[in-house]
């Protein structure tokens, strides 16, 4: 039972580990609902690849730097 708690208790700390992540990326995703209607074709997709890819990648960069090595 103690293997089944911990596994699932690491499996929500991917997703409630960084709130500022998730924050972030709930605005992001916000904010590209008002503006995707307003792009033609592919580049509201990209466009919210690329922002969600960003904030990530920044996530990543702020975890290296706050974990010792």
């Amino acid at each position: 039972m103690r293997v089944v708690r911990g596994l699932l208790s690491e499996l929500a700390g991917l997703f409630v580990g960084d709130a500022v992540t998730a924050v972030a990326l709930v605005v992001w995703i916000a904010a590209a609902a008002l503006l995707l209607p307003h792009l033609r074709g592919m580049a509201g997709g990209i466009t919210l690849f690329f922002g969600n890819s960003a904030i990530l990648l920044w996530s990543v960069g702020a975890a290296a730097k706050r974990k010792p090595r």
